[in-house]
Formats: structure tokens, C-alpha cells, sequence
């Protein structure tokens, strides 16, 4: 049997199609290379956009820290759980809830102010 005979019998048995590296399988980067933050992109972009959605002025503290703990942390749970991302997507996450906890927005910058 031939290679390509062969995708074709697991693409009509199983009905998934056949993709090139890096893709997206149940929200998770699948990838045959070394770990990059590109293919980490796709939640960081989801949590930036669920930012988007709240007006951070209409915030007091504590609800910015609530929707932060309970909202946004939970959303990369999954992909945290089943793969290994580099520092940097982490970080980067951590950037975002920082800058959206400071200034009530994600587009703006502010100062972090210390004791």
C-alpha cells in the first residue's frame, strides 16, 4: 500500500483531514518543531480580546481582581494541563493581567507604582 493510499484510507475511516504542522487540536498547539510563542498566539489573543469585551473604568478594584482570578486565569487551564508552553506565553499572560489591573484597559500604558 502507498503512503498516500494510506491517508487516504485513515482520512475516509476517521473522517479528520490531513494538516500541516503547527496546528490546533481541542485548543492546543500540535507541532513537530521546537517550542515557539507563535504557536501559543491564539490564547493570549483570547484573553487580550475577553479584555476587550469589559470597560475597565466601570471596574472598582476588587472586580478587576475578580474577573482576573476567576475569569481570565481559568481560560488557559486546559491548555496549561495538557502541554508544556515556553516562559515566555506565561509571562506574557502575566503582562496582560498586570497592564489591565493598572490601567483598566490593555491598550493603554501606566506606571507600576510600588511601595
Amino acid at each position: 500500500m502507498q503512503k498516500e493510499d494510506a491517508v487516504a484510507v485513515v482520512n475516509r475511516v476517521t473522517m479528520i483531514p490531513r494538516k500541516e504542522f503547527p496546528f490546533t487540536y481541542l485548543g492546543v498547539p500540535i507541532y513537530y518543531s521546537r517550542r515557539k510563542n507563535a504557536y501559543y498566539k491564539e490564547i493570549t489573543d483570547k484573553v487580550s480580546n475577553k479584555l476587550f469585551s469589559w470597560p475597565g473604568k466601570l471596574l472598582s478594584v476588587g472586580g478587576r481582581i475578580t474577573l482576573i482570578k476567576h475569569v481570565l486565569q481559568s481560560m488557559p487551564i486546559h491548555l496549561l494541563s495538557a502541554c508544556d508552553p515556553p516562559s515566555g506565553v506565561i509571562a506574557n499572560l502575566h503582562r496582560i493581567f498586570a497592564k489591565f489591573f493598572r490601567s483598566n484597559s490593555v491598550e493603554k500604558s501606566s506606571k507600576h507604582w510600588t511601595n
